[in-house]
């Protein structure tokens, strides 16, 4: 029984039974194991799944499903490391001769069903064989094998030439065991030698270099040649010394200095260079005939021959076998290492460049943090590598890299002794008071300490390798014990490389090491960091009831309530994320809660960036009214004379002052260029790193440059900085300034103060006072610039062209890459060190609108618009800086988290879901990456291209669309209507209230707001106040204060549609939680947040107006209020004391409500200063403040987001940081909200504050729980039928359910009566029986017009409800939701069709009657109807020009309301369709 097989059984197609291929095959690829096979092998069988496959599957000669297809199409799982195991033994993998194994590998590359995955490849072994197996068939892969094929063939070929011509090719064997210098892996330069011989053989003339490599081949063919036996016995250690001369002592000789030496002399022999009165000139001339006997008889373009058709081998085996859509040359293929000829860089040299390369590395990452610790790092690298020429040949480069490599362990070795202690010990956790008010200070010494750590591990690393005592073990030439280093006064100083490097190591990673005492830091620094941000120590989740996805435990298991600290969460991570929250759910909405808390952290950072914006647009209303008015009295005209112009006519870039700016960087720009030059010519910089040329021209340059300084600047001190700066002097003043009235010269000082005032929010990085913010103008703006020196005609064919550049290629306007820049551009540095301006890119928080223009006729001269935007940008930048640092904190430290109780992530092969979801957040949200750059060609961008044809297909198919955008209205008030049902964050009561208010103040401002850029009535105050629609940073980009209000009107009239629904669906839901949201005055008077808000007057403004709170302080809690009153008098008692002057002053007298409060929260107060930080922060805790508006601000958007679907800024999925799905999901946001509210998994919300799940999941686990025990039967009829009252809720909570699940079932029911009511809506509606009765005509079409648009959009609504809730729904609607083809392909190709059709009509002519047979031209319907159908089109009618017509704006929408049945149908026929 033992030895009996069991194996499946087929009837083949002659009727035969026999055995099945497909069993036999399941059986073989998962390595015997049956019950797999058995399971494979039922999907493989299966009818209904072979009805659905059979037009993509593959069969064989039984007629069954081949198992490649099948593996394919049913995607089984049949793990790799197993199928490489059965493909290696089915090859016959291991170790045999060239040949055999390059039979082999050609047969699977050519055959085998998986080389479409895998391939066959050889590598050498050490005894001369080649080593065959199966790996994954990747472009490394297939490169490496090429160049092993190619250079095997090569040897082979110079091994058939040598031995033709009778030469020994013994020399090649045995250099082949050692990976000598002509063994395989040099095969193309040994190629070259032996070409360069035979060149010099038949009298050809070569260079010294080349001739050098001849003689070293010489020799080493010819080695056992009795003349060449005689010249190695010469050549004695003193004969050596002899003809070396000086070069004895620094060239490197090898294991076999003979050898090396008589090559040397040969090749110069060869060109006839041997002196013919040395002793062995009559030897070495024999020598040479001899030579040139034996290598003239061959051709040398055989050789180069031989080498181009070891390629075509190389390419014929390596490449046969690849995909016909493989794109590649076969120079890429062969691509091989530099050896011999091209200067071989010695292991010494590769590993100084290695810890260089680190040292730089380390650079650039600090110059992310600040600029000084660029530069101290910076100036490490530059003095391990300035006047280091590692180029110098042998032995000599050698010494100079083990030289720079100690030096740079030195260099960092020293950092440790007190630098690197001090400022991680700068992070002082005692220090209460330090630590709060200096968090971001903090943070930035932790980042820069984890770089320093980071780095100096990876070259402690490359250093032990490089000194590794392994025999076999490629180590550094010369003494690492004794390396000598010149000390700063140019005393030679000896150190021990291993010894420093070990050192270093043990100080960190010691037990009480840096490593270990920076984690610790790390940890309690990002742990506060989140404790403060949550404003808990602890999450609290509330008894639920979740599904178990477990195998042997129960699907549907009741949690208990618990408390689980932040501590817990830092530290493991109980299960990964789902691929649906990795890629598809908002940050806010995966169950990793640290990235939610960090998502809270950064929204709360765009809200306070936003309300300093926000101030900055008052100060910008008042200065634009002072404008109006000085434009009225005749003062000045336009904006544009604001702005300085240089002696071309030009814009120089800089605001108008006293002095002309322009001219004098110009002057300054032109005296660079002739120094620069001068300074090319007198310096020889070939072989110079830019650090040393930059080291030359500093030099060279400063001198210069305080002469020209004396005569052109004179010397002030910046405001913001406080270090000096050079600025014009009086021979620059601006006679046209002082033509200006003092009103208009007032008026330009004030734009430059608020100009310098927000320049301070950038720091370091900030740009000159003068310099106007550098962004693009409109159009009109950039022709009337041009205007300024060009003719009208010019300047507008410019423009346009400029306009289309801008469109399809990277722009300075672009925000979706992040930034790598600084206050200026290489270009415009003062010394020209281009090492200074990093080229090496890390990410940082993005800067706009600070590097000059490079054509300064584009710049935007509407001051108010340009400075507006300036703000944003400086305030965003502002306030990612302030948490930038520890957020990478909290990376380092979310690396040693342990994922599902396993490895850490720094120990995982790939990080989880989570850690890679944190990182992606950070690129989007902190530095501004949105998506990669991916260049085409000259510039132009495939995103840009994308986000053209995704923004054209949006104008086409949602501008003017009154219909969609009535059908969005709907279905947003549907769920409005359903969120209120359920009552969970507002109530019916508090939407019917958000309704009236709404309609309160939007309606009357309706008509007067039309084409106004800024609006002042309390709900459009309230939207820009919270950023309601998610627009404030690109209504502040694009304010233009020279736009009239007709074209305003006109401009966003195409969006009209759909915008007024969404302005009326996104603010409802915010005014209903402001109405919900119970605060109270000092008093303990409650009111709502809505109702406290007021708008007030911007003084100094026209019509300015402005939200606020006024005056009031307002408690989330009456009972905050005594406590609040309580702490305050501690405070006050405490300022006393701070203030006195006397130890004899003032003492606390406290309360013993007082004292219990301190001992309570355990406040030493013999620490004044902190308990008073502490205590204040107390307080700041019980009122209303910034916190709690940015909290309430994210709670709404998150309830928003499930009503409406995700399509705001901060809210992105990963997913959209690709083109591909960025593309797919635009016009598809709604998509994900709905998903998330119906299906999204049970977990905390930290923007919620609560439980949160699907609505969908939790009515299938009510659904479920009767059929684990009937006693939940009644629970469950109550909860799906009837989730209304107290009964019901409490119920559902003592049977373990939390109250947002019981929210949920109110949810569903929601769900359910709407689809109910509109489905009793439709009936009532259908079109029915035409009426007879002429008298009743006109009446009846006129009521069956208006039951028809009712019929028409309860149909599209009742689709979207249906489409969301049920299974059907979802079906009829997965064309529109699982269609992979993006909006903007849509849109394309509908343009090619219409261009078809338009061109393809002008050569079939139409006719007004139906064709048939013969009388129609084949291709005649691709251009006209041959139908007919009435109020549409008609015979012969042109389908393109139809086309045209329905995506007109506005004009699409008439058909809906003229023909409302109809409509319906088609729309109805059209989803069917597709």
């Amino acid at each position: 029984m033992g030895k009996c097989t069991i194996l499946a059984h087929v009837r083949n197609p002659k009727g035969e039974v026999v055995e099945s291929r497909l069993y036999k095959d399941l059986l073989h690829y998962t390595s015997n194991n049956r019950q797999l096979t058995k399971e494979y092998y039922a999907v493989g069988t299966n009818e209904s799944f072979l009805d659905k496959v059979r037009d993509d599957a593959e069969f064989d000669e039984n007629g069954e499903i081949t198992f490649k297809s099948l593996q394919r199409l049913a995607n089984l799982q049949v793990d790799e490391d197993t199928l490489i195991q059965v493909l290696n033994k089915d090859l016959g993998a291991g170790e045999m001769s060239y040949d055999e194994a390059v039979g082999k590998m050609t047969s699977f590359n050519r055959s085998s069903s998986y080389n479409d995955s895998y391939m066959a490849t050889i590598k050498p072994s050490e005894n001369g064989k080649y080593t065959l197996s199966i790996v994954k068939k990747t472009r490394a892969n297939q490169v490496a094998l090429g160049e092993v094929i190619s250079k095997q063939t090569l040897q082979n070929r110079i091994k058939y030439f040598l031995g033709k011509a009778g030469v020994s090719v013994e020399f090649m064997e045995a250099d082949e065991r050692i990976h000598g210098r002509y063994s395989t892996e040099n095969a193309t330069q040994t190629a070259n030698g032996l070409y360069q011989l035979i060149k010099i053989a038949k009298g050809e003339k070569v260079e010294s270099a080349l001739a050098e490599e001849a003689g070293h081949f010489a020799v080493a063919a010819m080695g056992k040649s009795p003349l060449m036996q005689r010249f190695f016995n010469l050549l004695t250690e003193d004969v050596q010394k002899k003809i070396l001369g000086d070069d004895y002592d620094g060239k490197y000789l090898g294991d076999n200095a003979r050898r090396e030496v008589a090559g040397t002399i040969v090749g110069e022999a060869l060109l006839g260079n041997i002196d013919k009165r040395s002793p062995w000139s009559a030897l070495m001339h024999r020598i040479v005939n001899n030579i040139k006997k034996v290598f003239a008889h061959l051709k040398g373009d055989e050789v180069m021959k031989a080498a181009l058709e070891a390629q075509e081998i190389a390419e014929y085996i390596a490449e046969g076998f690849m995909s016909e859509t493989f794109e590649g040359s076969v120079e890429e293929a062969l691509q091989t290492r530099e050896t011999l000829y091209s200067a071989p860089v010695s292991f010494n040299v590769r590993t100084f460049r290695d810890v260089l390369g680190r040292l730089r590395l380390q650079a650039a990452e600090m110059g992310g943090i600040s600029k000084d610790l660029f530069a101290k790092f910076d100036q490490i690298a530059g003095q391990v590598e300035i006047g280091r020429d590692v180029n110098a040949p042998g032995i000599l480069g050698d010494a100079i890299a083990l030289e720079g490599i100690t030096e740079a362990i030195s260099l960092l070795s020293d950092l440790m002794k007190s630098e690197i202690p001090a400022l991680l010990d700068s992070v002082d956790f005692s220090n209460i008071s330090d630590f709060y008010t200096n968090m971001p200070r903090n943070g930035k010494a932790l980042r820069a300490v984890r770089v320093y750590v980071k780095n100096v591990l990876d070259i402690i690393q490359i250093i032990n390798a490089a000194t590794s005592t392994i025999p076999g073990a490629q180590t550094l030439q010369g003494d690492v014990h004794n390396v000598q280093i010149l000390d700063s006064l140019g005393n030679p100083v000896s150190h021990d490389l291993r010894k420093i490097a070990s050192s270093l190591e043990t100080l960190m990673k010691s037990e009480d090491g840096l490593v270990n005492s920076l984690l610790n830091k790390e940890s309690q620094f990002f742990l506060q960091f989140l404790e403060q941000s949550l404003g808990s120590k602890y999450i609290s989740r509330a008894a639920r009831v979740v599904f178990k996805l477990k195998r042997g435990e129960k699907l549907i298991q009741f949690k208990e309530a618990e408390d689980i600290p932040l501590s817990d969460l830092i530290r493991s991570l109980d299960s990964d994320l789902t691929l649906f929250e990795r890629y598809i759910a908002s940050m806010s909405n995966n169950s990793d809660v640290i990235g939610q808390i960090v998502d809270k952290v950064t929204k709360h950072a765009n809200k306070l960036a936003d309300d300093i914006t926000r101030n900055d647009f008052e100060e910008l209303q008042k200065l634009r009214d002072r404008f109006i008015q000085l434009k009225k009295r005749g003062l000045i005209s336009d904006t544009r004379e604001i702005y300085e112009v240089g002696h071309d006519g030009k814009l120089t870039g800089n605001i108008r002052s006293a002095y002309n700016v322009g001219e004098w960087e110009n002057e300054f720009q032109r005296f660079k260029d002739e120094v620069y030059e001068d300074f090319v010519k007198t310096h020889d910089l070939n072989g110079k790193s830019d650090f040393e040329i930059g080291v030359m021209w500093d030099s060279f340059f400063k001198p210069k440059i305080k002469g020209w300084h004396l005569t052109n600047s004179k010397f002030v001190i910046d405001p913001i900085t406080n270090e000096g700066r050079y600025v014009p002097n009086d021979s620059y003043k601006d006679s046209s300034w002082y033509g200006l009235p003092d009103e208009v010269q007032k008026f330009i000082e004030d734009i430059v103060r608020l100009k310098t005032n927000i320049d301070s929010r950038l720091g370091d990085v900030h740009t000159r006072s003068h310099r106007a913010p550098q962004f693009k103008g409109t159009f009109i703006d950039k022709v009337n610039n041009k205007r300024l020196f060009e003719g009208t005609g010019k300047a507008i064919r410019h423009t346009i062209r400029g306009e289309i550049r801008d469109t399809f290629c990277e722009s300075s306007e672009d925000t979706d890459y992040g930034s790598g820049a600084t206050y200026n551009s290489e270009a415009e540095m003062l010394f020209y060190d281009k090492l200074a301006y990093e080229k090496e890119k890390v990410n940082r928080v993005p800067l706009y609108g600070i590097n000059k223009l490079g054509d300064t006729s584009e710049l935007s001269t509407d001051i108010f618009h340009s400075l507006l935007a300036y703000s944003g940008m400086a305030n965003q930048y502002l306030a990612m800086s302030q948490i930038v640092d520890t957020l990478e904190v909290g990376k380092s430290v979310l690396l040693e988290r342990k994922v599902e109780g396993l490895k850490s992530e720094r120990e995982r092969d790939k990080t989880s879901g989570a850690f890679t979801r944190y990182t992606k957040f950070l690129d989007k949200q902190v530095y501004g990456v949105s998506v990669k750059r991916i260049n085409i060609s000259r510039g132009i961008l495939l995103d840009k291209i994308a986000n053209f044809f995704t923004g054209l297909a949006s104008k086409i198919y949602l501008g003017g669309n009154v219909a969609g955008g009535l059908v969005n209205l709907g279905t947003g008030s549907i769920e409005i209507f359903k969120e209120a049902f359920a009552g969970e964050y507002f109530t019916q009561k508090d939407w019917l209230k958000a309704n009236a208010e709404y309609l309160k103040y939007v309606t009357p401002s309706m008509i007067g707001n039309v084409g106004k850029e800024i609006k002042t009535d309390k709900v459009s105050l309230f939207i820009q106040y919270f950023d309601v629609l998610s627009d404030n940073k690109k209504e502040w980009r694009d304010w233009n204060t020279r736009r009239p209000w007709v074209m305003n009107m006109f401009g966003k009239s195409l969006w009209l549609p759909y915008k007024s629904g969404e302005h009326y669906m996104q603010s409802i839901p915010y005014i209903g939680l402001a109405l919900n949201t119970k605060i109270y005055d000092e008093d303990g008077n409650e009111t709502t947040l809505w109702d406290a808000f007021q708008v007030d007057k911007i003084e100094d403004t026209k019509k300015g107006k402005r939200l606020s709170l006024g005056d009031k302080k307002y408690f989330k809690d009456p009972n905050n209020i005594p406590q609040y009153q309580m702490i305050s008098g501690i405070v006050s008692q405490i300022d006393s004391l701070l203030g006195a002057s006397s130890i004899l002053g003032p003492a606390l007298h406290l309360s013993v409500e007082q004292q219990d409060y301190l001992r309570d929260k355990g406040y030493n107060i013999a620490d004044l200063s902190g308990t008073r930080t502490q205590l204040l922060n107390d307080m700041d805790s019980l009122v209303w403040s910034d916190s709690d508006e940015a909290a309430f601000q994210a709670k709404a958007r998150e309830i928003t987001n499930r009503m409406h679907g995700i399509y705001n800024n901060a809210d992105k999925v990963a997913a959209q940081q690709t083109i591909f799905f960025n593309m797919l999901l635009a016009m598809r946001g709604y998509a994900l909200g709905m998903a998330e509210r119906r299906f999204g998994a049970s977990k905390y919300s930290v923007a919620l504050g609560g439980e949160t799940g699907g609505s969908m999941a939790d009515f299938a686990k009510v659904l479920l729980l009767p059929f684990m025990d009937a006693s939940y039967i009644p629970l469950t009829m109550r909860a799906l039928l009837l989730p209304f009252g107290e009964g019901t809720k409490q119920a559902m909570l003592n049977a373990g359910f939390s109250m947002h699940q019981y929210r949920n079932m109110r949810r569903n029911f929601g769900d359910f009566s709407a689809i109910a009511a509109l489905m009793l809506l439709k009936a009532l509606t259908a079109p029915g029986s035409s009426n007879d009765d002429d008298d009743e005509e006109e009446d009846t079409e006129a009521n069956d017009n208006t039951a028809g648009i009712i019929y028409y959009f309860s149909s599209r609504l009742l689709r979207e409800q249906k489409a969301m809730n049920t299974i059907s729904g979802a079906k009829d609607e997965s064309s529109s939701l699982l269609d992979i083809e993006p909006i903007g392909f849509s849109i394309a190709g509908d343009l090619w069709d219409i261009t078809y059709g338009l061109i393809g009509q002008q050569f079939v002519e139409p006719s007004d009657e139906r064709l048939e047979g013969d009388e129609k031209p084949d291709n005649y319907t691709d251009f006209y109807y041959n139908s007919r159908k009435e109020g549409l089109y008609d015979y012969g009618d042109s389908k393109a020009e139809r086309k045209i017509m329905r995506m007109l704006p506005y004009y699409r929408s008439v058909y809906v309301f003229q023909n409302p049945y109809d409509a319906a149908a088609a729309f109805d026929y059209g989803k069917k369709v597709k």
